[in-house]
């Protein structure tokens, strides 16, 4: 039998002994002896039975607890879990644990007297400080991404001409300042240009290292590319390889230039996800906050034409850099920085 208002103001008395006010589809009233209520819902998912809690009583009042029944029963028919939005909560709260734990170990064993000094990445590119106004940095999610890693600098100053031709010896390098070794050779042809690193690198059990170019800092005539390295088990090495894209067109590097970016990443995570493509509708929470956001965007860019309106002195929209959504809801979890730990060089013990 459903709930009225004035029913379960009745039966929603704290005892001396827990027990449940019953609703209808599922829905009822936890009643402990504390007096903490809490409104709950029973379902079926995947041919289990579970239950799920939909808010506290009396703050969530019964037209707003049968609300949320709403949604999980929509939820559910489309084929979601209800328990998404609480794990999400749960991702947040484990990233927060991260934070406060024990740090990793990332060593890099050095293997000889080469030079090549190992920094954290740096949230500021050259070109972006060119861009009118900066307005570059006005990307969040580029700054955390030139921040997501070590930055290997060379300590050489090195030119290389490709002649277009598919051998080794097609790769002329020419070094204009700098000890030796160079750490710059040619070694798989194709316009490969390789660099070796005077590091054995050692990630904690189950992590890879990803090696990488430095973050959204594109160079011309040659491409970096990407490789993922075992480091918890290789005693060997590994190099960083560039690929020149434009024949007889000289590629300088200097000192002090990054040519490696490295950034640990658990191994088999990407492979533990699940890709679907799912229809925006089926989700009403988000979609209407899309649609919202979607809104607000395009009467965001509608004012910028207008002289000394909001939108043009706000210069952008702020709500993902500040960790908002578009109802100002802020997220536990946002990051507008990164704080790599640097390297530090252990002394030898006597």
């Amino acid at each position: 039998m459903a709930l009225t208002t004035q029913s379960l103001r009745k039966s929603a008395v704290p005892g001396t002994s827990t027990f449940r006010v019953e609703d209808e589809d599922g829905m009822y009233l936890h009643v402990p002896p504390t007096g903490q209520m809490m409104w709950r819902i029973e379902y079926l998912w995947q041919g289990y039975g579970t239950e799920l809690d939909l808010g506290p009583y009396p703050e969530i009042s019964l037209s707003e607890a049968r609300k949320k029944r709403s949604l999980v029963q929509r939820l559910i028919k489309d084929s979601i879990d209800p328990q998404t939005p609480a794990k999400h909560q749960n991702a947040e709260d484990e990233s927060e644990a991260l934070l406060h734990s024990e740090p990793l170990e990332l060593i890099a064993y050095r293997l000889n007297r080469t030079p090549m000094p190992l920094i954290t990445g740096a949230s500021t590119r050259e070109w972006m400080d060119k861009t009118p106004n900066r307005f570059a940095y006005r990307c969040m999610p580029m700054l955390i991404a030139n921040q997501a890693g070590w930055l290997a600098l060379l300590a050489h100053k090195i030119t290389v001409v490709w002649d277009g031709g598919m051998g080794p010896e097609a790769l002329k390098i020419t070094c204009l300042e700098g000890p030796e070794p160079v750490p710059a050779v040619s070694v798989f042809g194709s316009g490969i240009l390789t660099f070796t690193l005077p590091y054995l690198f050692r990630t904690p059990p189950g992590y890879n290292l990803i090696a990488q170019g430095p973050a959204n800092m594109p160079k011309d005539a040659v491409s970096a590319l990407t490789g993922i390295i075992e480091t918890d088990w290789a005693e060997s090495t590994f190099t960083m390889n560039w690929m020149i894209t434009r024949p007889n067109h000289p590629v300088t590097f200097d000192i002090g230039e990054p040519i490696c970016m490295v950034t640990p990443q658990r191994r088999y995570e990407v492979e533990h996800f699940k890709p679907v493509i799912r229809d925006i509708a089926s989700d009403p929470e988000l979609h209407a906050d899309y649609l919202k956001w979607a809104d607000s965007r395009r009467q965001f860019n509608k004012d910028l034409k207008i002289k000394d309106s909001e939108a043009t002195k706000a210069g952008w929209q702020k709500h993902y850099a500040q960790g908002k959504t578009i109802n100002n809801k802020r997220s536990t979890a946002h990051q507008n920085k990164l704080t790599l730990m640097e390297f530090t060089e252990e002394k030898k013990n006597p």
